[in-house]
């Protein structure tokens, strides 16, 4: 059996940055896939994950060198403070690590994004999990250009917003 297959048998208790998973979305019969940008969860380590999902979606699992050259060139749907509920219990399936950073800090410290609570759109930047009422409150407009969520998301809610960014390209 070869190393892949072999990490793929175990339940997945350690996650890093490189770590290329792989979404099976039913509902629309695509592949997405998702990078871990920043974050590690470990025996002495349990940060906060960042996942960017990159913005492709396929019929058929994608060739590793494809992976890795929309991961290159940083070509993202969108990045989120992940759970990690699937991974752990293997429903989004490991592929391989991508062997570079990502994103420098500074580069991360540079992301913004944005959520909306109570009639009102609320930015930050370079901090996934604010409190809102630290926020920036924006118009509309501007959080219509920022793509990322702010706080944790839940694996489920990241397939709805995978499903939902393939719909609005169809």
């Amino acid at each position: 059996m070869d190393n892949q297959h072999a990490c793929n048998l175990k339940y997945f208790k350690e996650i890093s940055q490189g770590n290329i998973f792989e979404i099976y979305l039913k509902d629309i019969c695509k592949y997405a896939y998702g990078v871990v940008v920043a974050g590690e969860i470990n025996g002495s380590k349990d940060e906060e994950i960042l996942i960017g999902y990159l913005n492709k979606f396929s019929s058929t699992e994608l060739p590793i060198n494809e992976i890795f050259q929309i991961i290159k060139e940083k070509q993202f749907l969108f990045i989120a403070n992940t759970g990690i509920t699937g991974i752990k219990k293997r429903k989004w399936r490991f592929v391989c690590n991508y062997p570079d950073k990502v994103f420098s800090d500074e580069e991360l410290r540079q992301i913004p994004y944005k959520v909306y609570f109570i009639d009102k759109y609320y930015k930050s930047v370079g901090d996934s999990v604010k409190e809102i009422l630290e926020c920036e409150i924006i118009s509309k407009e501007e959080a219509d250009g920022i793509p990322n969520p702010l706080g944790i998301v839940g694996e489920e809610e990241i397939e709805n917003l995978l499903i939902e960014k393939f719909k609005n390209t169809i």
